[in-house]
């Protein structure tokens, strides 16, 4: 089966979207939090795909509480998303060929960085506003 661009646009979408919906989730009380309370809140996140195959965009809530990063109100445990006491982000989700890594910083109100998913031959870049 030969995918368009938009086919695998879509694809490489429900892919990151099932990734990090399933590969984030952790057991609860198996989080130690590390980041600094400066980062609680609720936090918007927007995903961007770079360009050709996977030009894409996606948006996700999530919530920092006493330094534990937060979806639908289930920790996620801080090897997939982890948030450093000084707004250090690093990203590491799914596994073989179904993984997607990145990196950035939050700031008081703001964040960014930059993602990859080789097996996709694809990236791109996040951004973070609080609300």
């Amino acid at each position: 089966m030969t995918f368009t661009k938009i086919q695998f646009g879509r694809a490489i979408v429900r892919a990151v979207a099932l990734l990090s919906l399933v590969s984030m989730i952790s057991v609860p009380g198996a989080i130690q939090a590390s980041a600094a309370s400066a980062f609680d809140g609720n936090w918007k996140i927007y995903i961007f795909g770079g360009q050709d195959n996977c030009k894409f965009g996606y948006r996700l809530p999530i919530t920092i509480s006493d330094g534990t990063v937060l979806y639908k109100g289930r920790k996620v445990h801080p090897t997939v998303i982890g948030v450093s006491s000084k707004g250090a982000v690093a990203i590491n989700l799914g596994s073989g060929s179904n993984h997607v890594t990145g990196s950035g910083a939050l700031a008081a109100n703001r964040g960014s960085g930059r993602w990859v998913a080789p097996e996709f031959r694809c990236g791109g870049y996040w951004r973070a506003e609080k609300r």
